[in-house]
């Protein structure tokens, strides 16, 4: 097998592989150290190559009710430590 790594609009890596390993690996907007910054992110981001968030689904696969509890539950964490002003 020779799968392809692509990003949005172009490919630019073919790696060998297993015939087991997975058929799918996808990363979500992963900026690695030199231009992890928020001025190249935002450069990305308004054309439409990245996106940002706590991405538990950003790439639109099911993941079932862990982001969605994970979020509320933070949500209303950081509600009452700033309504209660609790540490």
């Amino acid at each position: 097998m020779k799968p392809c790594w692509c990003s949005p609009g172009s490919r630019w890596a073919y790696s060998k592989t297993h015939e087991n390993s997975p058929r799918v690996l996808i990363a979500n907007s992963n900026l690695v150290p030199h231009w992890a910054t928020w001025e190249h992110f935002n450069e990305l981001d308004a054309k439409g190559l990245a996106m940002y968030g706590q991405m538990t689904a950003g790439s639109w696969i099911y993941i079932g009710s862990q982001g969605i509890v994970q979020g509320t539950y933070e949500t209303f964490v950081e509600a009452g430590r700033q309504h209660y002003q609790a540490a």
